[in-house]
């Protein structure tokens, strides 16, 4: 297995890693990114915060889960330029498509490895 091939199979388990992590919170309305980090990492599966964005946006567009930005937050002000950035991911929600996927009821997805 070439070194690009691990690479891509390490972002599909840690996309897999994710949904197990939002599974767990599934009766919650939402689960704040800090949570969600900090489970990955106790897990073994330490991701920076631009990987952690970058996993949450794919599983966002695939439909199996739901991400709010902090400009969609009522506390959101745009002139405190520096302290969050409009476009990050800061809560996040496993969707019933995501669940059946985790369950394996779903079409595997080789972008997503448990």
């Amino acid at each position: 297995m070439s070194g690009n091939d691990m690479a891509l199979l390490r972002e599909a388990q840690e996309r897999g890693a994710l949904l197990r992590v939002l599974a767990q919170d599934y009766a919650r309305v939402r689960t704040p990114f800090s949570s969600l980090a900090g489970a990955l990492d106790l897990l073994g599966f330490p991701m920076t915060v631009e990987t952690l964005q970058w996993a949450l946006i794919y599983l966002a567009d695939r439909g199996y889960i739901r991400v709010w930005r902090a400009s969609d937050e009522r506390t959101y002000r745009s002139d405190r330029v520096g302290t969050q950035i409009a476009d990050m991911v800061v809560f996040a929600k496993l969707l019933p498509e995501g669940k059946l996927l985790l369950d394996g009821r779903r079409a595997e997805d080789p972008g997503v490895r448990f």
